[in-house]
């Protein structure tokens, strides 16, 4: 490090007017570690700065070159050919560059519209409201899964990492590990009784992975309300009396088996009716 003089301006030479040019105060209880990053973080800004002073000393010299009527003088052309080369490379450059800015703001657009909070369909808000319930949380969005489908499981997972949001109050929390015995508005909006328990499951690495799970009573809602693998359902809780209570809605159907139809979506039936009903709202 050296004070600064004339003779240093221009040199490789690092000065104590380059750091307080980046705001960087060395004091005497910082580690000589610490002390060498700051300096070395300066060395490379100011590094960079001359190396774009060079450049643009280059190009300006170019340019000068360029507009000399070259061959009547008889100067080169190789000046020109240069010039037309570091162009397309600059300009190569700056297309990768907006390509970067372009892919990084499409991500910023995909996790707002992830982080967008989704709405409770009406049919299910009027219920809630007729039950006299609070509190509405988003839990979960999921796919229905083989494992949720299958009539030999008779349970629906919600995996633990997957919630939105912390739900369960410090006697639930205890409660929930035994059973815990919730109501439930299903898609048809019948509201029936359900048991949720956590559900944990010990990793080959000693960790331990953990689950809340509808079981019980599972398989007559799923028929009922005709919930198929890779349909799209949404968890809600809400309270009623400081009383825990889901909702559970569904999205969107999943991809029908071929020659299949969903009963849910007869003409007539509780479903289509209801969904007719959000659409007018």
């Amino acid at each position: 490090m050296r004070e600064n003089n004339d003779n240093n301006e221009g040199s490789g030479f690092l000065t104590f007017e380059d750091l307080n040019a980046n705001n960087v105060a060395i004091t005497r209880d910082m580690s000589k570690f610490d002390t060498l990053v700051l300096v070395a973080h300066v060395a490379y800004i100011k590094l960079e700065k001359e190396k774009k002073l060079q450049r643009l000393i280059k190009e300006k010299s170019l340019k000068r070159v360029a507009d000399f009527p070259g061959k009547e003088k008889g100067f080169s052309t190789d000046f020109k050919r240069q010039r037309n080369f570091e162009g397309a490379h600059q300009k190569k450059e700056r297309e990768g560059e907006g390509e970067r800015e372009t892919k990084t703001e499409s991500k910023k657009r995909k996790i707002t519209k992830k982080n967008s909070q989704p709405e409770l369909p009406q049919r299910f808000k009027k219920k809630i409201i007729k039950m006299k319930g609070s509190d509405r949380k988003l839990l979960i969005e999921k796919r229905i899964t083989k494992t949720d489908a299958g009539d030999g499981n008779s349970r629906f997972s919600m995996p633990k990492n997957q919630i939105l949001c912390e739900f369960l109050n410090e006697d639930e929390r205890d409660e929930i590990k035994k059973k815990l015995e919730v109501k439930i508005i299903e898609p048809c909006l019948d509201v029936s009784d359900m048991i949720l328990k956590q559900w944990d499951y010990p990793k080959q690495n000693g960790n331990t992975t953990s689950s809340y799970v509808f079981r019980t009573h599972w398989n007559s809602l799923k028929k009922k309300n005709g919930l198929h693998q890779e349909d799209l359902i949404q968890v809600w809780s809400f309270r009623v009396e400081n009383r825990l209570h889901f909702a559970l809605v569904k999205v969107e159907r999943g991809a029908t088996k071929k020659g299949e139809e969903d009963e849910e979506y007869s003409p007539g039936s509780c479903i289509s009716q209801y969904e007719d009903e959000d659409d007018k709202d």
